[in-house]
């Protein structure tokens, strides 16, 4: 998974970033990435509160990981997606 996270080479596993996801399937594999290592902390990923967001023109509604944690898609259409193509076309 060090592929999807920012390596600070201190020794430590990457940290999880999700603009390191260029795919569907990229993406559900953070999520699991994500979910496990909320577990391993007793944590619980609360999926009522976490959404993806994408510029992909039809991302479909939702993504599933293989455990069946699934998450709410928000795509272009979402006027906070449109706050986020606007600040990275500034930057």
């Amino acid at each position: 998974m060090e592929t999807y996270g920012l390596n600070l080479h201190d020794g430590m596993r990457a940290l999880l970033d999700p603009s390191f996801a260029t795919s569907r399937d990229d993406t559900i594999q953070l999520l699991e990435e994500l979910v496990t290592s909320l577990g391993h902390v007793g944590l619980k990923l609360k999926t009522s509160k976490t959404k993806i967001l994408t510029i992909q023109a039809k991302p479909g509604r939702s993504l599933q990981t293989s455990s069946e944690v699934t998450v709410e898609v928000l795509d272009s259409r979402h006027g906070l997606v449109a706050c986020f193509k606007q600040l990275r076309a500034e930057t």
